[in-house]
């Protein structure tokens, strides 16, 4: 019987980019070294995605993921970071009271973002 295989070398790099379409709207995934990008086009398109019926564990299992393999999904509101998962999050209180672990939310910057959306 064959051992099993080592951990994967370490950093992890990926590059790419791909458009996506999800419940009628469209959005970006771009991949470049150790960190990953979504950049939604509306605060409805992340409402969304955010409302598909969620379970925390796998919020937790993909943050594990992200954060064993040293990479960072960065989730762009038109194109301002709004959002870290995996290994730079640095969680704040709100993140830690709700367990969000791997998680950091720019609550300053998604304001920014839906007040001037509020204005156009």
């Amino acid at each position: 019987m064959s051992d099993p295989p080592a951990d994967p070398v370490r950093p992890l790099h990926v590059s790419g980019t791909v458009n996506v379409e999800a419940d009628g709207h469209a959005f970006t995934v771009e991949a470049q070294g150790e960190r990953i990008a979504i950049d939604l086009p509306s605060v409805a398109a992340m409402r969304s995605l955010l409302q598909n019926p969620g379970d925390k564990n796998l919020l937790n299992l993909l943050t594990g993921q992200l954060q064993q393999n040293d990479l960072d999904l960065v989730i762009q509101l038109k194109g301002q970071p709004v959002a870290t998962l995996g290994k730079s999050a640095d969680p704040g209180a709100f993140e830690k009271v709700f367990k969000l672990e791997g998680v950091d939310i720019s609550f300053r910057d998604l304001a920014r973002v839906w007040f001037k959306r509020r204005q156009d």
